[in-house]
């Protein structure tokens, strides 16, 4: 999608221009996970400006979450990433501020 269709396609309540914002995952790891890979293929598709406008939808909060999240992948793969949410065994937790405890 061309940056001239973004402006043609607006924001629904679950989706950002078409790419969903996973609002209906209830599980906060698996969503920012789901977030990740989703602004990871953003920003090969359609550029830097369409990924941060797309993460700028979430919260500093669910952002700080994402940012782990995509820290994990860089340096475990996206596969054992994946794998791991599944399993439940990240090796971070998410504290009640907010913050994430490595």
């Amino acid at each position: 999608m061309s940056e001239q269709n973004y402006e043609e396609v607006g924001k629904i309540e679950n989706e950002f221009y078409g790419y969903s914002l996973f609002t209906e995952v209830e599980n906060e790891i698996l969503r920012a996970f789901n977030r990740a890979v989703m602004s990871s293929n953003i920003l090969e598709d359609a550029g830097y400006a369409i990924a941060s406008e797309y993460l700028s939808q979430f919260s500093d909060r669910d952002k700080g979450v994402i940012m782990a999240v995509l820290a994990y992948m860089k340096t475990n793969g996206i596969e054992k990433t994946r794998k791991d949410i599944n399993a439940n065994v990240l090796g971070f937790e998410l504290k009640g501020n907010g913050n994430v405890a490595v």
